[in-house]
């Protein structure tokens, strides 16, 4: 399969090439890749926040939390396995009318790439329950990006629900293996 089937270099298009070294290696593998590193977890305080974060499978709280992350490509789609502390986390990636759309159980969301120099973000734009369009104010949202480095990325994501806030945020550095 070449690079320029790959899920992110269909996203980004002429920025891929522009993509840190070991964000764009990592992204290029056709038979997919895996990082590790070390994260902070933090779970926000209360006890709907908590239960929700539970019932979504969301990582519990720690400074150094050890992480995995195995990307495999299949067909036109990316299927990631995080797993903090061993406990697996599984999401289907695709793209989809230039956005990367992210399925984790019964929702799905959806969100632009945008390269800001050695920053990749991603811009939330919508989220759907099975299939169907959840409008803004019920929608879940989800703030992220990774930040390349020589040998690997520092990563930020923080995962939000209406009416609630913050449920989980996790940030640290990751390399692949």
């Amino acid at each position: 399969m070449s690079v320029s089937r790959l899920l992110y270099s269909r996203l980004l298009g002429d920025q891929f090439d522009s993509l840190p070294e070991a964000l764009r290696r990592f992204h290029a593998a056709p038979e997919g890749s895996r990082a590790t590193g070390v994260l902070r977890v933090v779970r926000a305080q209360g006890r709907l926040r908590s239960a929700l974060a539970s019932l979504l499978g969301l990582p519990a709280s720690g400074d150094a939390v050890p992480t995995e992350l195995r990307v495999s490509v299949e067909g036109n789609r990316e299927r990631w396995t995080r797993r903090f502390q061993g406990r697996p986390i599984e999401t289907v990636q695709w793209d989809w009318h230039n956005l990367l759309l992210e399925r984790s159980g019964p929702f799905s969301f959806s969100c632009a790439l945008r390269l800001e120099g050695s920053r990749l973000h991603y811009e939330f734009r919508r989220a759907w329950f099975y299939a169907f369009p959840l409008p803004q104010w019920l929608a879940p949202c989800v703030v992220s990006h990774v930040d390349g480095r020589d040998k690997g990325w520092d990563l930020y994501v923080q995962i939000n629900a209406p009416f609630l806030g913050e449920i989980v945020r996790y940030e640290g550095a990751m390399a692949p293996v």
